[in-house]
């Protein structure tokens, strides 16, 4: 059975969600292989390493790859691929470990799902405040969002 995190991690997680939408980026090590280490909680799995603080992601790569050089990861490429593949590996999401003795383990399924929840109001927002929204074809499906300049792609309509 999967370990079930505990208030002090959930709040951590929380922090770090509400955060990295808000900056629209987290931040991991520059060196992915020292960016993954080893669960503390479930034998075989590992944790890939992410942070929402500049500062905090900063003190562990000096940690624990002897240089402060850093990955600034776009929340869609974190939602879309990043997450997905941890996913699929089954392993697991550190979200903002800091010196505190809290290392949180994150099922990255549920993140991905907290980190659409959240975004879900400045979304909304930008939306109302653009008074405009594109409908935009993908290969998965299709996607509207808020315009920030017309669409010049034939696969967009403006709606």
């Amino acid at each position: 059975m999967l370990h079930a995190p505990r208030i002090p991690e959930l709040a951590q997680r929380d922090r770090f969600v509400r955060r990295a939408v808000a900056e629209g980026r987290v931040l991991t090590l520059a060196d992915e292989e020292n960016a993954s280490v080893p669960s503390q909680k479930v034998a075989g799995r590992t944790v890939q390493l992410f942070w929402s603080s500049p500062l905090e992601a900063e003190r562990w790569a000096e940690a624990l790859a002897g240089n402060s050089e850093l990955q600034d990861i776009s929340l869609e490429v974190f939602a879309t691929d990043i997450l997905p593949g941890i996913a699929k590996a089954k392993g697991f999401a550190g979200t903002d470990w800091v010196s505190d003795p809290i290392e949180a383990e994150i099922d990255p399924r549920d993140l991905l799902i907290r980190l659409q929840i959240e975004a879900v109001p400045p979304y909304a927002a930008a939306a109302r405040a653009k008074a405009e929204v594109y409908y935009v074809g993908g290969d998965d499906s299709p996607l509207v969002t808020p315009g920030t300049q017309k669409p010049r792609s034939a696969d967009r309509l403006h709606v």
